[in-house]
C-alpha cells in the first residue's frame, strides 16, 4: 500500500467557482474573477493552495479492486498486436539519448490557466518551457485552444518568447507529465518510434488517455497496457536493463490485484527486457515511491545516486537512509549490458534554507528536495536548485551546480528554484517526459576512467548503430595541455563493433582526453559523450617501468595463447625468489582477475582460468615484490 502524508490547508474560493471550474464552463467575466482573486495571493499561500490542488499521488486512489486471476482480453490482444506490429528490434532508449522533444502540461489553478506574474508555479513553468526549446522542441499540453494565446502571451511578456514549440490541446487532470506521459520504444530495422502507454492512477481518467491522443496527433503508435506504472519509477540503460523500485509490485497487487509474478513477468514482455532491478522503495519520498527521487544515468555505465548526510542516519522515523545505502550496495553487484562493472557518483541532498538538516522522516517528507530529479535534454541539463537572490542556503547549490558541471561535462546547466514544490514527492524531472530523436545514431561505449597502466597503444571499443549503418566512425583524443585534437580511426570488426587504438609515446605518463564521432550512411552524426567536444572522457596512465632487460635475475615470457579463450599462460624463470602477483585489469582498471603465488624460483609456467571474463581487451599486469614490471596486452 501506497502511504502518502500530505498536510491541506484550506484556502476560499466559491463553491460555484470551484464547480464551474471543474467543468470547464467559466465566462469570461469569472474568469477574470478568479485571476483577480489569485492575484492578491502571497507566495505562502500560493503554497498552500497549489498543495490542496495539486497532489502528486490521488487521495482516493487506495480503493482495492477485484483480484485478478487469468489474462484479461486486453493482455491478450496486446500480446497478439506487439508480436505482429512491435516487436521486431524493440528497444527503450535512456533518457540521456538523443531528444526531438520534452513534454510539459501547463499547470492550472482554480480552472483557469495559471499565467499570473505573481504565481511561482507560473515562474517555474516559464524557465522550464524557456530551457527545453533552447535544447528541444517543447510541447505544451492545455485544456483549451484559448489557452494556447495565454501561454503565448505571458512567454513574450516574461522576456522569453516560444519560438521552438507545439501546442496539444486536450483536457487533463494534472501536469505530473512524468507519470502518464508515452514511454519511448524503437522498432523494426527502421528505429520507428512507438509508445507504450501505461496505466495511471485511479481517478484521473484525462491525463491516463493522454499519451493516446497524442499519439493519434503526432502520428505514433500506442500500445495500452493493464498494468500500473509510472514513469517515475523507470529507468533504462537503452540495452534492455531497467531499474525501478518495489512500488511497482505493490501497487499493482493493491489497487489491481494483480500477483508480484504477473507484475514482473508483464515487464519483461512489454519492455522486452533482458535484466530488471527492483529496488526497496523509500518510505519518505512524498508517496510515489519512484526511483527519479534518487537515481539518474550520465550513460549506460554510470549510475549517480542521491546521498543522504550522515547527519539523517538515525533521525526517528526514517527509514530511507538505511534502504538507500542497500539500494546502492544491491547496484554494486550488477554489471552492464557488456558485463562490466557500473560506475557510481552521488550528488548530496539539499539542506533546508538555514543550511540545517532534518530531524526526522515526517519533516523531510514535508520537504523531499532532491538534486537528482534533474531533466538531461541533448546536450543540457535543467536542474532543481532550492534558492533565490532573496533567501535560500546559496552554497550548497553552488557546490552542487559544481559537481553537476564534473560528473556531466560539457553539458550546459539551467538552474531553477524547486523550493514551491517542497513536500509533493516531485520535482523538473517528474513535470516533464521526453520524447526520442527519430533516426538515432547511438554510440555505447565502456570509457577509460581513472588511472591505468602505460601502453603504446590504448585499444578503444564501441557499438554503434544507425538503420542505415555507418559510414565511418573515429576517436578524436589530446594530451591534457594541448588545443589540438588527434584524429584515429575506428574501424568496423564485426556487425557493429567498432575497433581503434589511442597512441601514445610518452612513457612517463600522462592525462588524456578524448571521444568518439561517428557518421551514419543516411548522413547524421553524433558524439560519445553527447556533449563532445566541449564534454569528453578522461583518465591518466602510469609511468612505465624499467626494461626487464636490465635486470639479470628474472625472465618473463609473453602471454599465451593471445587473443585467449578459456585460460592463457605465462612463462617465467625467477633466479631467485620471487612472490609474484598477476592481475589482469579491465580498460576502466578494475581487476577481473588475479593470481598470487609467494616464494616463487626456477622455469615455472603460470596458468590462469579466464573462461568467466568476458569477451574484450585487457590489460596484464605482473607484480614482483608487490613492484609492478610489466605490461602486457590481452585480448578475449
Amino acid at each position: 500500500m501506497r502511504f502518502i502524508i500530505l498536510l491541506f490547508i484550506s484556502f476560499s474560493f466559491s463553491n460555484v467557482q470551484a464547480q464551474q471550474a471543474k467543468n470547464n464552463v467559466l465566462t469570461v467575466d469569472e474568469e477574470q474573477k478568479i485571476y483577480r482573486d489569485l492575484e492578491k495571493l502571497t507566495r505562502s499561500e500560493w503554497r498552500e493552495k497549489f498543495k490542496k490542488e495539486h497532489p502528486r499521488v490521488p487521495q482516493d486512489y487506495l480503493k482495492q479492486q477485484s483480484p485478478i486471476s487469468e489474462p484479461t482480453n486486453q493482455e491478450a490482444g496486446l500480446k497478439k498486436k506487439s508480436a505482429e506490429a512491435f516487436r521486431s528490434d524493440l528497444r527503450f532508449p535512456s533518457e540521456f539519448e538523443e531528444l526531438q522533444g520534452v513534454f510539459i502540461a501547463w499547470p492550472y489553478s482554480s480552472g483557469v490557466i495559471d499565467i499570473l506574474t505573481n504565481s511561482p508555479y507560473a515562474h517555474v513553468y516559464f524557465q522550464l518551457a524557456d530551457a527545453i526549446q533552447k535544447n528541444a522542441t517543447v510541447y505544451i499540453n492545455v485544456k483549451k485552444a484559448a489557452d494556447t494565446s495565454k501561454v503565448t502571451n505571458f512567454m513574450k511578456n516574461k522576456g522569453s518568447a516560444l519560438f521552438n514549440y507545439k501546442y496539444l490541446v486536450y483536457n487533463s487532470n494534472e501536469f505530473w507529465s512524468r507519470d502518464f506521459g508515452p514511454i519511448d520504444y524503437y522498432y523494426s530495422n527502421k528505429d520507428s518510434i512507438g509508445w507504450i502507454d501505461l496505466k495511471y492512477y485511479p481517478g484521473r481518467d484525462s491525463d491516463n488517455v493522454l499519451p493516446i491522443k497524442w499519439g493519434k496527433e503526432l502520428n505514433i503508435p500506442v500500445r495500452t497496457t493493464p498494468i500500473g506504472f509510472e514513469g517515475g519509477n523507470i529507468l533504462f540503460d537503452g540495452r534492455g536493463k531497467m531499474v525501478t523500485s518495489t512500488m511497482v509490485l505493490q501497487a499493482n497487487l493493491f489497487e489491481y490485484g494483480i500477483s508480484n509474478q504477473r507484475t514482473k513477468d508483464s515487464l519483461d514482455f512489454l519492455f522486452d527486457l533482458k535484466t530488471k532491478n527492483i529496488l526497496q522503495y523509500l518510505p519518505h519520498d512524498g508517496g510515489t515511491g519512484h526511483i527519479d527521487l534518487y537515481i539518474d544515468m550520465f550513460d549506460e555505465n554510470t549510475l549517480v545516486y542521491a546521498k543522504f548526510p550522515e547527519e539523517m542516519k538515525s533521525i526517528p522515523a526514517f527509514q530511507d537512509y538505511a534502504i538507500a545505502t542497500k539500494n546502492i550496495d544491491t547496484l554494486i553487484s550488477y554489471k552492464t549490458y557488456d558485463n562490466n562493472d557500473f560506475r557510481f557518483h552521488t550528488l548530496p541532498l539539499p539542506p533546508k534554507d538555514d543550511g540545517t538538516w532534518y530531524t526526522n522522516g515526517n519533516e523531510y517528507n514535508t520537504y523531499t528536495r532532491t538534486y537528482v530529479n534533474h531533466l538531461i535534454v541533448n546536450k543540457a541539463i535543467i536542474q532543481p536548485i532550492f534558492h533565490d537572490d532573496i533567501d535560500g542556503f546559496k552554497q550548497a547549490d553552488d557546490e552542487l551546480i559544481n559537481l553537476v558541471k564534473k560528473i556531466y561535462p560539457g553539458y550546459t546547466i539551467y538552474p531553477i528554484d524547486m523550493r514551491d514544490f517542497d513536500g509533493s514527492g516531485g520535482s523538473i524531472h517528474c513535470i516533464t517526459k521526453e520524447f526520442h530523436a527519430e533516426n538515432p545514431l547511438t554510440i555505447w561505449h565502456y570509457a577509460y576512467d581513472s588511472v591505468v597502466p602505460f601502453q603504446n597503444k590504448f585499444p578503444i571499443q564501441a557499438t554503434i548503430h544507425n538503420n542505415s549503418g555507418i559510414a565511418n566512425a573515429s576517436i578524436k583524443y589530446r594530451f591534457k595541455g594541448s588545443s589540438v585534437w588527434i584524429k584515429a580511426p575506428l574501424s568496423n570488426t564485426n556487425g557493429e563493433e567498432f575497433i581503434g587504438n589511442i597512441v601514445s609515446s610518452n612513457p612517463s605518463g600522462e592525462t588524456i582526453e578524448y571521444y568518439i564521432e561517428a557518421t551514419s550512411n543516411n548522413g547524421k552524426s553524433m558524439n560519445k559523450p553527447i556533449t563532445a567536444p566541449a564534454g569528453y572522457y578522461t583518465f591518466k596512465y602510469n609511468s612505465s617501468t624499467s626494461s626487464l632487460k636490465e635486470s639479470h635475475d628474472i625472465g618473463l615470457g609473453q602471454f599465451y595463447p593471445n587473443p585467449i579463450v578459456s585460460n592463457t599462460a605465462v612463462d617465467i624463470n625467477f633466479i631467485a625468489s620471487q612472490n609474484i602477483k598477476i592481475e589482469i585489469v579491465g580498460l576502466n582498471g578494475s581487476v577481473v582477475k588475479h593470481v598470487t603465488y609467494n616464494n616463487v624460483v626456477g622455469k615455472n609456467t603460470i596458468q590462469i582460468n579466464t573462461e568467466e571474463i568476458p569477451n574484450g581487451f585487457y590489460i596484464a599486469n605482473i607484480y614482483l615484490n608487490d613492484k609492478i614490471v610489466t605490461s602486457s596486452k590481452l585480448v578475449k
